[in-house]
């Protein structure tokens, strides 16, 4: 009967008064008009069509119970693998209350979260994303009371001594053996102060004597010198080397792998770059490798620099304050500092992605220098009053067990250096000879300007 009534009104009025039937008194098998579009549909349109469906063939907001398709789809709906937005109101108020800030927060390594007796649980990440969607029949939750965000007494079992036990656990496991820092051979600017005027920085080469020293640090790094250091045994120990790319730096790197194999057993192969190749293969068989970082490069002077320039720049940086003193289109001393910060950042990171028993890092005396008061928290007086390092010197720094690293002491070679500014204490000896110091090398209290800071005012 009412069938027959409405067909008489459309026929009467038009198509015009169907529009205006709201849709809980139109025929519930009826399609909605905009359902019938073509078949070649993504996903995401039809998830939203099968919404529309539902709430235009049902009487209320809820799906049917023996409608499979559509209990397929909030399933899916509420796993909750790939965002927020495609969660429940259930599981959303669970996330929050679990203490995650925001989506990338849930997608990340193992961290510390309260449960809902504000005891501490290990969440593995997504775990609680895997709990079952709430059923389809249930009764939508009870609104959640706000959050008091008022001041609330710590947790004492959420102590900074947590996160320094996972700190300490977690570098122990990474931590390579040992870390060595050796400085460059002797160079060209080394001797003559006058080509870094017509002569790039990063292009100047090693001497015939930097040659050797290179060559007799590698020795010492592989053979030792004495019972406090017994070398590396290669073959048993692997070696990674980050290099500074200045050119006197990657030629001590030659000359550091001559002493583990040397490059003259390739001097049969006529081409420079298979000679090369050839050299590099046999030093990975053997657990050798390396890399090139720009950030433990030597501290910039400027580009081109006036020899006469340059000495009024030293007067200048001992008056001014050598860790302070920036050099006219160059770097200070904390440039170079703030570089080497973040050197270290992915130092630690690459003990984890680039396995090796020792780490050595073949860089330059200024950047020793930092590294070492950068790591150890060295004073900016303790810093003033640390030496360079001589041409070919290796600094030991070994995992003490419990995931730091402790400064073991030096290997310093016994010939002359060619930096006689530098050299406080030389010993004669025969040339490529090494020994062992405990301690770094530091320049006398009357050549270091020192800071002086008041007590009070009233003192």
């Amino acid at each position: 009967m009412e069938g027959a009534v409405l067909f008489a009104i459309t026929c009467f009025y038009g198509n015009s008064f169907i529009s205006l039937i709201p849709h809980r008194l139109s025929f519930p098998s009826s399609p909605p008009p905009h359902s019938k579009q073509s078949n070649n549909k993504s996903a995401s349109d039809r998830n939203e069509e099968g919404r529309r469906k539902v709430s235009w063939g049902a009487q209320n907001d809820q799906a049917p119970e023996d409608n499979e398709e559509i209990r397929e789809m909030r399933v899916g709906m509420g796993a909750g693998r790939l965002s927020f937005s495609h969660l429940g109101a259930q599981s959303t108020e669970s996330l929050s209350s679990s203490g995650s800030q925001s989506p990338s927060s849930a997608f990340g390594p193992p961290r510390i979260r309260l449960n809902s007796t504000n005891d501490q649980s290990l969440d593995a990440g997504w775990g609680h994303f895997d709990e079952p969607p709430p059923s389809s029949s249930a009764s939508p939750p009870p609104p959640t009371p706000p959050t008091d965000t008022s001041p609330q007494t710590p947790n004492p079992n959420r102590t900074p001594q947590h996160h320094n036990k996972s700190r300490a656990a977690y570098n122990k496991h990474i931590m390579p053996r040992r870390v060595i820092l050796i400085r460059h051979g002797q160079s060209e600017g080394n001797i003559n102060e006058e080509i870094y005027a017509t002569k790039p920085d990063p292009d100047l080469l090693l001497t015939d004597s930097g040659w050797k020293q290179a060559r007799s640090s590698g020795r010492a790094l592989k053979e030792g010198c004495g019972s406090k250091w017994s070398g590396i045994p290669i073959g048993r120990e692997s070696i990674h080397f980050v290099v500074s790319p200045y050119a006197r730096t990657v030629e001590t790197f030659h000359g550091v792998l001559d002493a583990f194999v040397p490059a003259s057993n390739y001097k049969h192969i006529i081409d420079e770059g298979e000679r090369l190749q050839a050299w590099y293969g046999e030093l990975r068989r053997l657990g050798i490798t390396w890399h090139e970082d720009p950030r433990i490069r030597e501290q910039d002077f400027g580009n081109y620099q006036h020899p006469e320039h340059m000495k009024q720049y030293k007067l200048d940086r001992h008056r001014y304050g050598a860790f302070y003193y920036r050099f006219p289109h160059g770097e200070s001393a904390s440039d170079v500092y703030d570089r080497v910060s973040t050197f270290l950042d992915s130092l630690w990171r690459s003990f984890e992605a680039q396995k090796a028993d020792n780490y050595v890092i073949v860089t330059h005396g200024a950047s020793i220098r930092v590294l070492l008061t950068r790591y150890f928290r060295y004073s900016v007086d303790e810093y003033n009053r640390l030496s360079n390092p001589c041409n070919g010197e290796m600094v030991l720094l070994a995992h003490d067990g419990h995931g730091k690293l402790e400064l073991r002491g030096r290997i310093q070679l016994k010939e002359p250096s060619g930096e006689e500014d530098e050299v406080l204490d030389e010993e004669e000896g025969t040339e490529g000879s090494y020994e062992f110091h405990s301690t770094l090398r530091t320049r006398p209290v009357t050549h270091t300007r020192l800071r002086t800071v008041r007590m009070s005012d009233k003192l």
